[in-house]
């Protein structure tokens, strides 16, 4: 009887611990943007969304660009720094030849990119597509 009794708290702690964990991995689950058919689309969306959220884009000097978004986020730097992922897989992915930039974290411009953009460092497609949506958009 003792050994029955061991094995039915051990099995009651590993559920336990189940639950737990996956409580635990839920605060970590994001809705992704999906995979809007136009920049504009993806924009839409991600300006409705109330969380916790970043977007990063990629432009290339021929206009070619894509994107990568997370929201919502527990952290807002998390969110940012998975939107860049996101971007990066989808550069390798359409070989596009640009960097991916942080366009807006939460409702924001993304500070480094204006920055970077007075120091000419992405390209100027980029930068005038970011000041474009900003204009549109006010906040």
């Amino acid at each position: 009887m003792p050994r029955l009794q061991s094995s039915r708290t051990l099995l009651f702690l590993l559920l336990a611990f189940g639950l737990v964990a996956a409580s635990g991995c839920e605060a970590l689950r994001a809705t992704r943007v999906g995979q809007p058919s136009t920049l504009s689309e993806a924009l839409n969306i991600y300006r409705n969304a109330k969380e916790k959220k970043a977007i990063a884009i990629a432009v290339d000097e021929n206009g070619k660009r894509t994107w990568g978004a997370l929201y919502p986020a527990k952290l807002q730097s998390w969110a940012g720094e998975q939107a860049i992922e996101e971007c990066e897989r989808n550069v390798r992915q359409l070989g596009i030849r640009a960097e991916c930039w942080l366009f807006a974290e939460g409702d924001e411009p993304a500070k480094e990119t204006i920055l970077a953009c007075r120091q000419g460092r992405p390209n100027p497609r980029r930068c005038a597509l970011q000041d474009r949506f900003f204009q549109l958009y006010p906040r």
